[in-house]
């Protein structure tokens, strides 16, 4: 969008502000007070959120429970006090000119919230509501004073959502998956909404380091959210139309809020919240020392028929001395800090509302060389114009910090050379130099000579204006941007020996990226109550463009280890340079209609128009609908008291995605030098019928509340259909291409979704001691149904997604290809694979397999997941313990591939490789014999190196205390509260390596290539204290 048009539309906006201004009616004197406490021990509740629906009116409650609300709108209102743990309390009310009313609240615990307002898209809903499968976190569930971004925060939290880490190393990007993968060749990664501005969420990076990705969602604070809402199925999701077939995350910020004070007037409130650890590796592994070497390579010579003589040869050309034993995870590893400092400042009056915020986060690596600091700030503004007008702004700013080493899916990475290197290799030489060794470089040296930098400089925000033109229908209006700029510097010294960059005298490459979003958007809603019957019905449109621009040079050959700018190279080797736009036009409609509080129909369409896709398929339609019978408000349930809430909902839907890249459809042109003469030809085919890939799915819903709001239980069984996916088909070789882009795949997900939280102890019925938990778990299957075939009768052709990953028909995305491993041959010790016929049933054994004798072995899926959460609160101590699980994924352990295989014999092993294999005294062993040449057929692709990836982890413990209120006095303080936490304290699986849930090809590797792990960054286990406090 251009800024003509910018200007038009909020020029448009800010005319329909001026023609509501003058319906505008004078401000009088209508106040409501009143009281905030709890229902049982009578005591005030302070900071409980007062607010007036549909207005954006709201206060919060003092230390004594008091709250105050001044110039009230007149008319009838809905007023609503809401606090985590109780449950929500509306009344409503009738509000005349020069009239205060005086409005108690007595609030009582609840495991489930039915009167939660729950962010849906473009509105909000009462979870009573919701006829749709959305999943809400609250800010309490993201206090956490490790973790450095939101989606990693959501792990284990929400069922229906995988979170997976990747890799360990700061500020590396997770990947996210809302009810399994939905895509072979585009984006799985759901949207992203901050405050209704959908924002980036890809990786901007250019420099290859393997997994560890660039999320442009860890610039963005988990501090400064309010809640999160998880649109998981197509009915809630479908109102984003062509973004919705991976979910959509809604992220409310917090906003400014007042207490109780003279006039309706409020001091600013300060709050700080500050804490401060320690890191290290959660795990590490035990490798061969010196000795347990030499002994172990010395019966790999003797397998294949080395003398003694021979052996000690081949150790004293190595150079190798017994007296050096170096531990090189001990060497690379360390403790590392960690701190984060949150200051908020709020407050305002009746008319006027502000919070700004500002933090600093700052992560050393467990990894010598490794860090992340992100510096970060937000202003969020709320006007009450008129009593017909209010408006509202948000900005955020952040400069993020990211200091990597080379790692993950490299040979030259500090971890790779770290398991790798030879324990009787030195660090330093005897002239102070970083040491080579064999075969694998100096992982000390890499972590500390290299460098490799990345700062992300972010802003994104939006205003937002809505006028009241009638007592139940309202105007919005909205423009947003995201801008984001990324550069990206990495240096390969040519002091650190057996390297590539010791051979050219060094590598530099630097990289610049930047992204420029802009959004408009106008929308009418309209609020009607007829009797039994309530209506809400909004209909609006929204324009959204995006630019992106990014180049990169690299050179080498440096004079100087001190001069390692790319214009100092002797040999520029790579250059590029791109720029590319996107357009989205959108319109969209929403209806929905409670009879009687019993029967809720919600509807909802969307029409997208993209420029990505083609001239016959530029516009689609996403419709969706959804419905929820309220059983406990029936006539017939009234003499059963046991249930609180009852409900069952169903619903539809169809959406889409559209992250495929942009030109995707046009015949594209590349350029290239021949001699010094350049030139241009085609670089691919054009497909003008190029469309969106598109997901139906339905959902049935089932939620209970009983035993007095202690006990609330949902359940959620689902069903989704992805068809048009988008892979290469092959075409006639007359072209001059092998393949164009086609709508040709198809993939659908299956599953359940289990989630029960209590209130197993209350405090005034236990003392004072109260204890809640809440559990979910989460049951996904995947399967590829349809494949590119020539022939439709038979099935599509298959290929390889990774380097061990397979997507063919019938099976689950990147399942595991591989050579069946079924023990060793006790004649020779060599190992024994299964030999397969042309149909693939296994008819023997071999220990020479051929490609044919390939074959699915496993699945990178995990068959449940989910997260058990307990709270314990008693005499102003609060307990909370997190586990997260995963059960049923295999991983493929690619460090052992190459360490334990056999014929890489220079890599050091993991110790247990000394457990029980073949020798000539040992004819049982059940391992294959180790050889020199690698003659034993150990070292194939198999399924030998997969392992079990289930796990349960202690994810996180936090003991806190809330300091009495004459104690925080003392310093002025509200309220005080200090605590101590722990995260990734213990993990229970039976993965050999650092961490079953990483994935070393990162998230824009595509769900074709998960679970493999090649030597990824390990993760941290951490301990913090802190101190939050409001004054």
């Amino acid at each position: 969008m251009d800024m003509k048009h910018l200007r038009l539309w909020s020029l448009a906006i800010g005319l329909v502000l001026l023609t509501g201004a003058p319906q505008a009616l004078a401000a009088q004197a209508r106040v409501i007070r009143g009281t905030v406490t709890d229902a049982q021990t009578g005591d005030p509740v302070s900071g409980a959120q007062i607010s007036i629906r549909d207005t954006g009116m709201g206060t919060i409650t003092n230390a004594q429970g008091r709250y105050e609300l001044t110039n009230v709108p007149e008319g009838r209102i809905e007023l609503r006090v809401t606090y985590l743990g109780y449950s929500t309390q509306s009344r409503t009310l009738t509000v005349t000119a020069g009239e205060a009313q005086v409005v108690d609240f007595q609030m009582a615990v609840t495991a489930i919230e039915l009167e939660e307002l729950v962010a849906t898209g473009y509105a909000q809903q009462t979870r009573r509501e919701v006829s749709s499968a959305i999943t809400t976190v609250s800010s309490v569930d993201l206090e956490n004073p490790v973790i450095a971004s939101l989606d990693a925060a959501l792990l284990g939290k929400a069922p229906g959502v995988q979170v997976i880490q990747n890799a360990g190393n700061p500020g590396n990007g997770i990947t996210v998956r809302v009810r399994g993968s939905s895509s072979i060749s585009a984006s799985n990664q759901p949207l992203y909404v901050v405050d209704g501005m959908p924002i980036f969420r890809e990786d901007f990076s250019q420099l290859s380091l393997g997994g560890q990705d660039l999320s442009a969602i860890t610039g963005l604070n988990p501090d400064e959210i309010a809640s999160i809402s998880v649109l998981k199925d197509a009915a809630a999701a479908a109102i984003y139309g062509s973004r919705g077939s991976n979910g959509v995350i809604l992220i409310t910020t917090k906003r400014g809020a007042i207490t109780a004070e003279q006039g309706g007037v409020s001091r600013p409130r300060f709050e700080i919240n500050t804490s401060f650890g320690q890191q290290e590796p959660s795990r590490v592994i035990q490798m061969l020392n010196t000795q347990e070497w030499m002994d172990y390579f010395a019966d790999a010579m003797r397998t294949d028929n080395y003398t003694e003589q021979e052996i000690q040869d081949e150790f004293d050309w190595l150079g190798i001395d017994p007296s050096i034993d170096t531990d090189w995870q001990d060497e690379v590893f360390r403790k590392a800090g960690i701190s984060n400092t949150q200051l908020t400042v709020s407050g305002g009056s009746s008319r006027f509302k502000y919070l700004m915020s500002g933090s600093f986060f700052d992560q050393e690596g467990v990894v010598l060389g490794s860090s992340y600091d992100r510096a970060s700030g937000r202003v969020n503004l709320d006007f009450q114009a008129t009593d017909r007008i209010s408006v509202a702004a948000s900005l955020a700013l952040s400069q993020e910090e990211n200091n990597r080493i080379e790692s993950d899916n490299s040979i030259e990475s500090a971890v790779t050379n770290a398991i790798a290197n030879e324990p009787w290799a030195p660090v330093f030489a005897d002239d102070g130099t970083y040491a080579g060794a064999a075969s694998y470089a100096n992982p000390v040296g890499i972590a500390m000579l290299n460098e490799v930098e990345a700062r992300t400089i972010r802003s994104f925000g939006n205003v937002s204006a809505t006028v009241v033109t009638l007592p139940w229908l309202r105007l919005n209006g909205r423009v947003g941007f995201d801008v984001l700029n990324l550069r990206e510097y990495e240096y390969q010294s040519s002091e650190v020996p057996l390297t590539y960059s010791s051979g050219v005298d060094g590598v530099a490459q630097i990289g610049n990226a930047q992204g420029r979003r802009y959004m408009m958007e106008a929308y009418l809603t309209a609020d009607r109550i007829f009797g039994d019957h309530e209506v809400s019905v909004t209909a609006g449109s929204s324009q959204e463009t995006e630019d992106r621009e990014r180049s990169f040079v690299r050179g080498e050959g440096y004079t100087s280890p001190d001069l390692h700018w790319p214009a100092n190279a002797a040999r520029v080797t790579d250059y590029d340079g791109t720029a590319w736009e996107h357009n989205l036009t959108s319109f969209f409609g929403r209806a929905n209609y409670t009879y009687a509080g019993r029967y809720v129909v919600n509807g909802s369409v969307r029409r997208d128009g993209s420029s990505r896709f083609g001239t016959d398929n530029k516009y689609g339609v996403f419709p969706a609908v959804s419905l929820a019978w309220v059983v406990t408000n029936e006539s017939f349930m009234s003499d059963f008291d046991l249930f609180t809430d009852l409900r069952i909902r169903g619903s539809w839907g169809k959406t889409g995605n559209e992250a495929i890249g942009d030109f995707r459809y046009l015949g594209l042109f590349s350029t290239a030098n021949y001699g010094e003469i350049p030139g241009t030809a085609p670089s691919n085919l054009p497909n003008p019928g190029l469309k969106w890939e598109t997901t139906k799915e339905w959902n049935l819903g089932f939620d209970a509340s009983f035993l007095q709001d202690r006990v609330g239980f949902v359940a959620e069984i689902y069903g989704k259909e992805t068809y048009d996916l988008l892979l290469n088909r092959p075409v006639t070789a007359t072209s001059g291409f092998t393949s164009v882009l086609a709508n040709v795949g198809g993939m659908e997900n299956r599953g359940w979704e289990l989630s029960l939280s209590t209130v197993n102890f209350k405090a005034a019925q236990t003392g004072g001691f109260e204890w809640t938990s809440n559990f979910s778990i989460t049951h996904n299957v995947n399967e590829v149904t349809k494949l590119y075939s020539s022939d439709p009768t038979q099935p599509g052709e298959p290929f390889m997604g990774g380097w061990y990953n397979r997507v063919e028909e019938g099976q689950p995305i990147g399942a595991f290809y591989m050579y069946r491993y079924v023990g060793v041959d006790p004649a020779n010790g060599n190992a024994l694979y299964a030999d397969l016929d042309a149909d693939g049933n296994q008819i023997g054994e071999t220990t020479d397999p051929s490609s044919e004798d390939r074959m699915i072995v496993g699945s990178p899926h995990p068959d449940y997941f989910g997260g058990f959460r307990n709270t314990v609160r008693m005499s102003g101590f609060e307990l909370t313990a997190f586990l997260e699980f995963s059960r049923g994924a295999e991983v493929m352990n690619a460090m052992r591939e190459f360490s334990d295989d056999g014929g890489y014999f220079y890599d050091n092993k993991f110790r247990d490789v000394l457990d029980d294999y073949w020798t000539p005294d040992n004819p049982t062993g059940t391992k294959p014999r180790p050889s020199y040449w690698g003659s034993t057929g150990a070292r194939y692709t198999s399924s030998r190196w997969l392992e079990d990836g289930s796990y349960y982890r202690l994810a996180d413990v936090t003991l806190g205390y809330n300091l009495p209120s004459e104690v925080a006095a003392r310093i002025g303080a509200a309220d005080a509260r200090i605590y101590v936490s722990g995260k990734n304290l213990k993990t229970w699986t039976d993965y050999s390596g650092y961490a079953p849930d990483l994935n070393s090809f990162g998230s824009s590797a595509g769900s074709a290539a998960l679970g493999t792990d090649f030597y990824a960054y390990p993760l941290a286990r951490t301990f913090t204290v802190g101190f939050k406090a409001t004054w």
